[in-house]
């Protein structure tokens, strides 16, 4: 049955959606369940010694053991002048992760998609976009379409939301990497058009709400926590359970009222229960800043967005969209799902795209309707403008970036890019990796417990403005420019709103 698919990689997790063709239409959106009792799965590479990749959960089960052979992070990286080791770059181990996911669905589905829509961040310009488009070319997804994320979620929206034309959508994703904000606006054509964006300096997510639970149970059992014996493999067991249970409370607090924390420790048989008040007074600064930053966006957009759309594996804590909807005075939506509503809507884009291109599948019908306005079908379903190439894009000079530092792989040899498209998996190392991941995790749980989350330098924001360099290559499609506004703002949180780098 043909179908087409949406991809995003994110900082820390991938996720993905489907939709299938059914006679004169294209059915409703649906997850495509990429991990093990989950529909994500973490945005991480295992490079092996012998050239293969471990990819996802597989990749993560090795990450404590061997740390110098994983990747993460590299889906923000792209464009940076920085190789790992093996000679990869960002944007090749991207598009391998891609190719990875098209693979994985391509089997379930019975055969490849007509067509692939692949997310990314609002601020790139034309020169990273041209760079991943070339790489997803060289592993055979070379007809792949990039879209900006808040499009994706705008897109999202659509299918259960009425969006007028002139109306304004705010996205705020908060996930594994950065905080981002942004706001696009939906044109007469019925695309939607980037107008302004925000990425915030660190890596506010999910991971620092772990740590904030964690912590909150160092208060109450530090002395039995740093009694563990490091030497001791139940000891370490017993450690790294319990870090497990802080992130399971964290995510039941988004819908209980109460969470509790079993703590079973040498010598210990306790519970702590901690309550969503307690929890979300915890994080309220760190959301408080985030919210500060949509603001801004806003303010800088000049003007007042219809609806605000909460996207991101953190989304769906109460809190934020409550703060949201008291500072903007504006709807607040969210899925129930959160993490995959960009996946979704570029899954919906794609829809968008093989029918311009030929088909004349009409759209999925929005189904329960989050307002009180009537949903509407429109017999000729507006598209995502028709792709064109810009006479004047280029990738030869990239633009100005800040300075970072990147420890490389120290890997034995040089892989191509062939190699590292997942498939192989040596069975010796996953064996040892079976045995060695349960102590590595608890030993570094063990040895980080005092530790606050540590916040990364600010990263590729605010290098100032730049002309956009953008591409030529002859296999990349690039959106119409009326999808991307030349008024886009990345900055970081800490900084003021600046025009489009071009990145």
């Amino acid at each position: 049955m043909p179908y087409v698919l949406g991809v995003d990689v994110g900082t820390s997790r991938a996720s993905a959606a489907v939709s299938r063709r059914r006679g004169s239409t294209w059915g409703d959106v649906e997850d495509v369940r990429l991990g093990v009792g989950s529909a994500t799965v973490p945005s991480v590479l295992h490079l092996a010694a012998d050239g293969s990749a471990l990819v996802g959960e597989d990749a993560e089960r090795l990450s404590l053991a061997e740390p110098e052979r994983i990747v993460r992070g590299f889906s923000r990286r792209v464009g940076d002048d920085v190789a790992a080791a093996t000679g990869d770059t960002a944007q090749d181990l991207t598009a391998a992760f891609v190719r990875w996911i098209a693979d994985r669905v391509a089997e379930r589905e019975g055969g490849a998609a007509d067509h692939v829509v692949v997310t990314h961040r609002a601020g790139w310009g034309g020169y990273r976009r041209g760079l991943l488009h070339e790489a997803l070319r060289r592993v055979g997804l070379g007809g792949a379409t990039l879209l900006p994320e808040p499009i994706a979620a705008a897109e999202s929206l659509t299918v259960r939301d009425r969006v007028e034309s002139g109306d304004t959508v705010a996205s705020y994703r908060l996930g594994g990497g950065p905080f981002e904000s942004s706001v696009v606006l939906r044109t007469e054509s019925g695309a939607f058009e980037l107008v302004a964006s925000a990425e915030s300096a660190d890596d506010l997510g999910g991971a620092q709400f772990d740590d904030v639970v964690f912590e909150r149970l160092r208060g109450e059992f530090g002395r039995a926590i740093d009694a563990l014996d490091p030497a001791d493999p139940q000891a370490l067991l017993a450690a790294a359970d319990l870090r497990d249970r802080c992130v399971e409370a964290k995510e039941a607090l988004s819908t209980a009222p109460t969470a509790t924390i079993p703590v079973h420790l040498p010598g210990l048989r306790a519970d702590l229960t901690i309550t969503r008040i307690e929890f979300e007074e915890l994080i309220r600064p760190a959301v408080d800043t985030t919210v500060a930053q949509l603001l801004r966006t806003v303010r800088a957009a000049a003007t007042r967005p219809r609806v605000v759309v909460l996207v991101g594996g953190s989304a769906n804590i109460p809190l934020i969209a409550e703060l949201v909807a008291a500072r903007l005075s504006c709807r607040v939506a969210v899925e129930a799902a959160p993490e995959g509503t960009v996946a979704r809507g570029a899954a919906l884009a794609a829809c968008r795209l093989a029918r311009s291109a030929g088909g004349r599948a009409a759209l999925p019908l929005p189904a329960e309707p989050t307002t009180v306005l009537p949903a509407v079908v429109e017999a000729e379903p507006p598209h995502l403008p028709e792709l064109v190439r810009r006479p004047d894009d280029e990738l030869d000079v990239p633009p100005p970036r800040p300075s970072f530092e990147l420890t490389p792989l120290d890997l034995p040899e040089k892989r191509s890019l062939a190699r590292l498209v997942p498939g192989v998996r040596p069975a010796a190392l996953k064996a040892i990796g079976a045995v060695l991941v349960v102590a590595g995790v608890a030993l570094t749980i063990f040895f980080q417990a005092g530790t606050s989350p540590k916040q990364s330098p600010a990263g590729t924001s605010g290098a100032g403005p730049a002309k956009p360099v953008l591409n030529t290559a002859p296999e990349t499609p690039v959106a119409d420019p009326s999808m991307l506004s030349s008024s886009i703002q990345p900055s970081s949180a800490q900084s003021s709103q600046t025009k489009d780098s071009g990145r």
